[in-house]
């Protein structure tokens, strides 16, 4: 199963997210202003919770194919370990959405139902990211629910 859920990996004071199955790291995500830029994952989690996907070149192919169906502005590059990755800018929410859950489908993963839902109802997240549910229940937006 994979979860988006917020993450801190870059310096950077913009909003950042990933896209993560239990064990691997699949997509890191960048928000600016209306849109959204996706790079595949190269380095895992920095608490070593998570490792990159293992094939990456498989990542590469299938985020290559879905990202660009969607009109993204595509570029090649690599990390400062000289591993490769493709970077798509330009995205909307709903392409990152969309986009997302095909590459999980196609690597033979699911994205979390309730994760799916915080992403639909992130406008009305509070400041700390939570959306209020109600009686006291928010959801996070790895899609856990939590009371407070």
């Amino acid at each position: 199963m994979a979860t988006i859920s917020s993450s801190d990996k870059f310096d950077s004071s913009q909003a950042q997210y990933c896209l993560s199955s239990d064990s691997f790291v699949l997509l890191r995500i960048v928000r600016f202003q209306a849109s959204y830029t996706v790079m595949t994952a190269t380095a895992g989690e920095d608490d070593r919770s998570k490792a990159p996907y293992p094939n990456q070149e498989r990542l590469i192919e299938h985020a290559a194919s879905i990202f660009s169906a969607f009109g993204a502005s595509a570029r090649h590059a690599s990390d400062l370990h000289g591993r490769r990755y493709v970077e798509f800018t330009g995205l909307s929410q709903t392409q990152i959405e969309q986009g997302g859950q095909s590459l999980a489908n196609a690597l033979g993963l699911e994205l979390s139902d309730m994760a799916e839902i915080w992403a639909e109802l992130s406008d009305a997240a509070d400041e700390d990211g939570l959306v209020y549910l109600s009686d006291g229940m928010y959801l996070t937006d790895d899609g856990q629910l939590i009371e407070r």
